[in-house]
């Protein structure tokens, strides 16, 4: 039973955490604001050392980095076309949140690659999309290897979902 009730006040205390990040990111209107703080509003409710958000630019096909935590400026790419496989161009396709083991050796698309390099475990990505249609793709990246379970999994979708509207609610804004 004092499981149970446990579990409850873990549950309950995220959903209060991202009830209050929604109201703080729908008070930026610019994507330059949204960007600005992103990052530190979503580490108070999901685990991660790595993040990235991508949005699809629809002039070229192409998943576009607009946020990567932490901040590096010699990545090797910043952006990738949607033809070319890759965790982004999969989950923007299916629609489907993916989490990806990152081993310690062997062969690895690029964006692996790049966290791997940096200590990464693992990874979850997860599309980014609202009534208005797809915007990207939003990835966190841990230097644990367990930590993205189906439960987290789960609320990091619904994080997901308030971002893809804070997103959408920003571009138009910007238009």
């Amino acid at each position: 039973m004092e499981d149970t009730a446990t579990l409850a006040v873990t549950h309950l205390s995220r959903y209060d955490a991202l009830l209050r990040i929604s109201k703080t990111l729908a008070t930026h209107r610019t994507m330059r604001e949204l960007f600005e703080v992103l990052a530190d509003n979503l580490h108070m409710v999901v685990p991660f050392d790595y993040l990235a958000l991508m949005l699809h630019d629809a002039h070229t096909d192409e998943m576009r980095l607009v946020v990567l935590e932490p901040n590096e400026s010699d990545l090797p790419f910043v952006s990738m076309p949607l033809n070319e496989p890759g965790p982004a161009a999969t989950v923007w396709h299916t629609q489907t949140p993916a989490v990806i083991p990152i081993p310690d050796e062997g062969q690895l698309h690029p964006v692996l690659a790049l966290i791997r390099d940096r200590g990464g475990k693992s990874t979850s990505w997860l599309p980014l999309t609202t009534a208005h249609g797809r915007m990207g793709v939003l990835s966190f990246g841990s230097r644990l290897s367990d930590v993205y379970t189906d439960d987290v999994v789960a609320f990091m979708e619904q994080v997901a979902a308030t971002v893809a509207i804070a997103v959408d609610n920003g571009i138009n804004w910007d238009q």
